[in-house]
């Protein structure tokens, strides 16, 4: 079950943009065999997601990829609130009531989703 904890916007600092992440699902050629190399990079490319401002947005988000964030992100981390104001949309949650108010939290990027949960682009024959 998704969680939000969405502070008034207006009370969040601008996120560095240090902390965006660039990420693109890696390709395989057509028969590749995976093997413990790839679990491995994987093993290391959510550590490394998860240790970022997105990874709090893992934990919130539920299901598999809380399953996935739940290991590397304290509790802690979520209840403190949003890790900051992102310039990217895709990065925030948000919420705007009718009176203009705005409410955000954390939120996670399609290619984030798509390195937690493994997906890797392979070659058809």
């Amino acid at each position: 079950i998704p969680f939000y904890t969405l502070p008034d916007a207006e009370t969040i600092q601008r996120k560095p943009l240090s902390d965006t992440t660039h990420l693109e699902h890696p390709f395989r050629p057509h028969q590749y065999v995976f093997d413990i190399n790839d679990y491995e990079a994987y093993i290391d490319q959510c550590h490394y997601i998860l240790n970022r401002s997105c990874g709090r947005a893992a934990l919130l988000r539920g299901g598999y990829l809380w399953r996935v964030a739940v290991s590397e992100v304290s509790f802690d981390k979520v209840l403190a609130g949003p890790s900051g104001l992102s310039l990217d949309p895709d990065e925030t949650f948000a919420v705007t009531l009718s009176n203009g108010k705005k409410y955000v939290d954390d939120s996670l990027k399609e290619s984030e989703i798509l390195a937690l949960t493994g997906v890797y682009s392979c070659a058809a024959g």
